[in-house]
């Protein structure tokens, strides 16, 4: 199945306590129906989920999905999460975010020539806002990626004419 995202872990880590929600924009080249998002998280026990937010600029706008949560081991892994329901998208630039109910590390590569920037706020874990209400935004690009299933043909153009499936 394709991603948009990256797949390697960045080689430079942070560490986040359990009210931060964190995440980078990266873009989706084709309509797409998301199945799941894989972040790199390092908790020993935590509590995990990930969202997709559009972009507004460089920042996070409306909220666009959430995935089910998951539980972490331990040492740094790449987690994944399901939809209960595939978020379909069309072409363009998301923010994938991640957060935790205890304090977590998370993989990123620094970015200086723009493409990707990264954006956390204070939030209650698994509370997403929507609109994303607040943020600092880096030029980092999180180890966050996300997976779907292409769309085309009429799917495509019931999903542009905004009659879902």
């Amino acid at each position: 199945m394709p991603t948009f995202g990256p797949t390697t872990s960045g080689s430079l880590t942070d560490s986040w306590n359990s009210t931060r929600q964190i995440g980078s924009y990266y873009t989706l080249t084709e309509a797409g129906s998301v199945t799941s998002i894989t972040g790199m998280i390092q908790a020993t026990t935590a509590n995990f989920a990930f969202a997709i937010y559009t972009l507004s600029g460089t920042t996070p706008s409306a909220l666009k999905g959430v995935t089910q949560s998951g539980s972490t081991t331990a040492g740094w892994v790449w987690y994944t999460a399901n939809f209960t329901t595939p978020v379909s998208l069309t072409p363009a630039s998301y923010y994938l975010m991640m957060t935790a109910d205890q304090s977590f590390g998370q993989a990123y590569t620094s970015v200086t020539n723009g493409g990707f920037s990264d954006n956390f706020g204070e939030h209650t874990f698994d509370s997403w806002s929507d609109p994303w209400t607040s943020g600092t935004q880096r030029n980092y690009g999180v180890s966050i990626y996300a997976t779907y299933n292409a769309i085309s043909g009429i799917k495509l153009k019931r999903l542009l004419n905004g009659l879902g499936r």
